[in-house]
């Protein structure tokens, strides 16, 4: 889980892509991506695949995570293109939709590392999607917490996707009630939801 580290921390360093005047290039960037769907380009996916990964190396220097959605998408991968080739459906199709979602995924995680939730408010204003956006360094903090106070205990999670199943039961329920938090808290300042 050293990689969540990485997502807790790199939306503050200082290169030149967390650099304000980047915002929109970035969003541009990440339409673009969202938008090669309507291509059905295989190479281009390949190019953006490579594009996205050289910047998190070689930029942002966030190999951690490269590795971790490398791996997460190479399992992904491995098993639909399994499943097609014994079912014998496997054709380019398959293939592109494959690379389409190792593009976005890697896109995301390039545009999270690098952007801090203060550039999306600037932006946009405060509103339900830069809350989240901001939401989501708290719950990776709790979900490092949580998996730091199980360690402490003994659990072991290597190697047995069994055991992660109290661990996931036990973040999803701080979640919900830190959550259920912050809603009473947004209410008693005046914010209500239409």
């Amino acid at each position: 889980m050293s990689f969540v580290y990485e997502l807790i921390t790199w939306q503050n360093k200082n290169t030149f892509l967390h650099k304000k005047n980047m915002f929109i290039p970035k969003i541009i960037y990440m339409i673009f991506v969202i938008l090669t769907i309507l291509l059905r380009e295989v190479y281009l996916e390949i190019i953006i695949i490579i594009v996205n990964i050289l910047m998190m190396t070689l930029i942002l220097r966030a190999l951690k995570t490269v590795a971790t959605i490398t791996f997460i998408w190479a399992t992904f991968f491995a098993t639909i293109s399994s499943i097609d080739f014994l079912l014998e459906t496997y054709d380019i199709n398959v293939l592109f939709n494959l690379l389409y979602s190792f593009s976005t995924m890697s896109c995301g995680a390039l545009f999270y590392l690098s952007t801090p939730p203060s550039h999306l408010r600037d932006f946009l204003g405060t509103n339900i999607l830069t809350l989240s956006y901001s939401l989501i360094r708290s719950f990776l903090t709790d979900l490092l917490e949580t998996l730091d106070s199980y360690k402490a205990r003994g659990l072991e999670t290597r190697f047995n996707v069994l055991r992660y199943i109290g661990f996931l039961y036990t973040s999803i329920n701080i979640v919900m009630t830190r959550s259920e938090l912050l809603e009473d808290s947004l209410k008693a300042r005046g914010f209500e939801a239409d």
